[in-house]
């Protein structure tokens, strides 16, 4: 099935004195909905990987809802996108392995355009930053050498990794609740 999507970096931000953006209505199509009924649905539970091999299924980036008000750092402006890394493995559920990760922005341009997702900048330190740090080892470059097609190439091109556990502060609608262990690619096999 092929899916059609549209490009939001040539999205611009209508920048009037009330500093409202312009809303393109969507609507959600009822062929894309979920056949699994909500008292159906089981609680994804993360098992301990750590030190296992596994295989990288799948590494989605999604972009932000650029109708939201974008957080605004005195020096620029951008919204979060969302990213999911899926495992081949599954859990005792039957459920594939899969970690969200953060660090992906996504800028609002000097032109009111929207900057292309941007996965790693020198002194980062995301979780999205330290696996594009991974990678670029892995592919014998620095960083700053990677390009992000080659990134995402990479990593959806289904390579074996060994997973490590990494703990992660564990925020929540801007308040910390405590610590979460991830299973994160350690090294690529």
């Amino acid at each position: 099935m092929t899916e059609k999507t549209e490009n939001v970096f040539d999205t611009k931000i209508d920048k009037t004195e009330q500093t409202e953006t312009t809303v393109q209505q969507k609507t959600f199509d009822p062929a894309n909905a979920s056949d699994v009924a909500p008292g159906d649905k089981q609680k994804y539970i993360r098992p301990d990987l750590n030190g296992k091999e596994d295989v990288i299924e799948n590494f989605q980036v999604f972009l932000p809802d650029t109708t939201k008000v974008p957080v605004d750092t005195g020096k620029s402006k951008y919204w979060s996108c969302n990213v999911t890394i899926t495992y081949a493995s599954e859990n005792e559920e039957g459920v594939k392995n899969r970690e969200y990760m953060s660090g992906v922005k996504c800028f609002e341009q000097n032109d009111g355009s929207i900057s292309a997702p941007q996965y790693w900048y020198k002194g980062s330190g995301t979780q999205v930053a330290e696996l594009y740090e991974l990678v670029a080892k892995h592919l014998e470059l620095e960083p700053s050498e990677l390009s992000a097609k080659k990134f995402l190439h990479f990593l959806t091109g289904e390579p074996k990794v060994k997973l490590v556990g990494k703990t992660y502060d564990n925020w929540r609608d801007g308040k910390k609740q405590g610590v979460v262990v991830k299973n994160f690619p350690g090294e690529f096999i």
